[in-house]
């Protein structure tokens, strides 16, 4: 019954910390992670999380990467006090059905994204076709909020739902709206999902395996 509830709830809602480890490889990790967003010239934006799988492509979630009327390009950039621009994306591709009329995200809600001439090349996430199994640890390193700077937050897979989902909570660290695209790593800090919601009470994270992303993903019309 609980699957069946979770599958529900990632179904119908959306979803628009402790320090980082000390190390290179930690550093490695958010520096493959940045803030994608798109924004209109009265400074409203839509913000997101996207990371570099290598090549110059990232991941993120298709509400994060559609075209949005008045709205500027889809940018990617980090940091507080020291804005970093890493430059403008186009959409390869995304699954249109991630949007619908009432607003919310369904599967498959996501994005494939370029920056073209990129040199250097930033650091790129190691990925995993094989899902997190259950009761798995899980690393979240996102954008959570009005934050510009990464968040690195830790959880636990506790089911996998159909549709190439999986559900996690959350036990440390934040995931939030801003967090949409944000890659979950599995305990061999490979991608092994794409965060793209939670319910509506947030206790409980939803994730599609990234072995899926290539079958949805669509070049856009």
């Amino acid at each position: 019954m609980r699957a069946l509830s979770l599958l529900l709830a990632a179904l119908m809602c959306a979803a628009l910390t402790p320090p980082v480890p000390a190390g290179p490889a930690a550093l490695s990790l958010t520096d493959a992670v940045w803030v994608a967003f798109r924004c209109k010239t009265d400074g409203g934006c839509v913000k997101g999380t996207a990371f570099h799988v290598g090549r110059g492509i990232f991941y993120t979630n298709a509400h994060v990467a559609r075209v949005r009327q008045d709205y500027g390009p889809l940018t990617l950039a980090r940091g507080t006090s020291t804005r970093i621009t890493l430059g403008t994306a186009a959409v390869v591709c995304l699954n249109e059905r991630a949007i619908d009329p009432s607003g919310d995200a369904r599967p498959y809600d996501v994005a494939r994204i370029k920056l073209e001439n990129l040199r250097p090349l930033p650091a790129a996430l190691r990925t995993t076709r094989f899902a997190p199994v259950r009761n798995s640890e899980v690393t979240i390193i996102g954008y959570p909020g009005a934050s510009w700077t990464p968040v690195v937050a830790r959880g636990t897979v506790v089911e996998n739902l159909p549709f190439s989902i999986f559900a996690y909570t959350v036990d440390s660290g934040s995931v939030a709206p801003g967090s949409s695209g944000s890659p979950v790593l599995n305990y061999r800090n490979e991608v092994a999902g794409i965060h793209y919601a939670s319910d509506e009470h947030g206790e409980y994270q939803f994730a599609l395996n990234l072995n899926f992303v290539d079958q949805v993903c669509q070049p856009p019309n």
